[in-house]
Parts: C-alpha cells; structure tokens; sequence
C-alpha cells in the first residue's frame, strides 16, 4: 500500500475559486460582497450553493434563486467550505463505500458538526470562532480520501470485519492505512494550505501532543464536537446521551452552555426529519 502522504502529494491544487476565498479570509477587512464577487464566477461552486441553500436543512419558506440572497444566509465559513468540498470531489471520486455512507448522508454530518459547533460559539464566542466552525465542517474529509485508498487498495472487506467486530474507526483506519481519518484529514487541508488555526485545531484534536496554552480552548471544544462525528442519524435522545458522554474532556463548569447549543442543534435536527 501506497503512504498516505503519496496520495496526498498526489493531490492537484484546488480551483482557483477555492485559492482566492482562502487568500481572501486573510485580509481582515474583508466583506461578504467580496466573497459574493468570487463565488459569482465559479458556475459550479454556485449552483452548488443554491442547491445547498434549497435544502431541507436550511428550510427556506421559498426557494431562493439568487447567488447573494444565498450567500447571506450560508455565511461565509459554509460557502468557504462547500467550495473546499467542491475542490475535493474535483480530484477523486466521492464514493465513502467503505463507510457505507452516501455523499448526502455525509454531507449532512458535516453540516451537522458544523451546526453544533455554531450555536455552542455563538453562546460563548471564543477568539477562534470562525475557525472552530470551519475545523468542525472539514474534520470528515479525511473519510473521501480514505475511501478512496480502502476501496484501491481491495481493503475495504477488512475495513468492515474489523468495525463490526469491535474495532474503533480510528482505529481500524490506523491498522489498515496507517493514518486515522482526522489524521488525513489535516494532512489535506496543510497540502492545500489552508488557514493554519483550522490545521493547528484538528492537528491537536485527539492527539496525545501538549496543546499550546492559546488553543487549549478550541481544541477541547473541537474534540467534543469531533465526538459527534457518525451519530447523527440516531434518535435526539441518543444523540443527546452520546454529546453528553463526550463533553468530559471540557469544562465541566460550561455544561449548561454546551446542553443548550445541543438542544438547538437536535430540534433542528427534528425539524428537518419531519420534512424529509
């Protein structure tokens, strides 16, 4: 089997699109009519962000046709990382077979996590917000590219056996391809040189390195957050118990903090299972 680190080198550059929203996050004085001009001329990156806008989960009371009506509610950390999402699937198939898992199903995890971790920092606000929300949205990618090497490699049927009979995810990952999908996950973002605090956050997310003293606070968050990460097609009440389960690693002094983003997060949830 082939490192994880050929395949990723393998990597093309993503769109120029994808290159000149992450240029554009650096400049501080930045506006979403910025971000508006740049998706404007990517046809795919639009429609894609008029499909996602559309769908139940954002439950608009009409259909919304217009690239800056949609960007306006997307925000700019959810068009950043569409178009990231975007750049990925441009480079290999977006088959996650070995997850048993669709491109909507994970799609919708990873607007999930991100969820999740937006209203817990809109309660708290943290220096590292935006951040924290982007880190949220991509600590799945690793999965595709995963995938991806499982199913080329014929290791997919090992993979399964080894989750079915107890292994952790993580674990069977590290066992299979020598690298968890977090792990993979940040070695992607660092090859397309992504903002480095979302790197430097998922980099130290359930890792066993010392966390430097400014990003102990996002990295905890993160790793609670993380903890969601295959739990989202479960009942509001399993959801609920798995969330609270991980939260131990955090403050437990900000429980009721954390109860609460949960509890909107999981009425969301139910609001979009009742219209699908």
């Amino acid at each position: 089997m082939l490192s994880i680190s050929t395949y990723i080198g393998a990597i093309p550059p993503l769109p120029t699109s994808v290159m000149q929203l992450s240029a554009l996050r650096e400049n501080p004085d930045r506006s979403l009519k910025d971000v508006i001009a740049i998706v404007e001329t990517d046809s795919m990156l639009s429609a894609k962000i008029l499909g996602l806008i559309n769908t139940p989960f954002y439950s608009m009371k009409k259909e919304i046709t217009s690239i800056a009506a949609a960007c306006v509610q997307l925000g700019e950390a959810t068009i950043y990382s569409t178009a990231l999402l975007i750049g990925i699937r441009n480079n290999f198939p977006f088959d996650l077979s070995a997850y048993d898992m669709s491109e909507r199903n994970f799609i919708f995890n990873t607007l999930m996590q991100m969820n999740l971790m937006k209203e817990w920092t809109r309660s708290i606000q943290p220096e590292h917000a935006s951040e924290l929300q982007l880190a949220a949205f991509l600590s799945g990618i690793g999965k595709i590219l995963l995938s991806h090497i499982l199913v080329e490699e014929d290791s997919v049927r090992l993979f399964k056996e080894k989750v079915a009979n107890n292994t952790p995810e993580w674990v069977a990952e590290l066992e299979i391809t020598g690298a968890s999908s977090l792990q993979v996950s940040t070695m992607m973002l660092r090859h397309w040189k992504v903002d480095s605090t979302i790197v430097a956050i998922l980099e130290y997310t359930d890792s066993s390195e010392i966390v430097p003293e400014d990003l102990q606070l996002p990295v905890a968050m993160m790793e609670t957050v993380y903890h969601m990460w295959n739990n989202w097609d479960k009942s509001g009440d399993d959801i609920k118990h798995k969330a609270l389960e991980g939260f131990s690693i955090y403050d437990e002094t900000q429980r009721h903090v954390y109860e609460n983003a949960l509890h909107r997060t999981i009425k969301k949830l139910e609001e979009i299972r009742t219209v699908q």
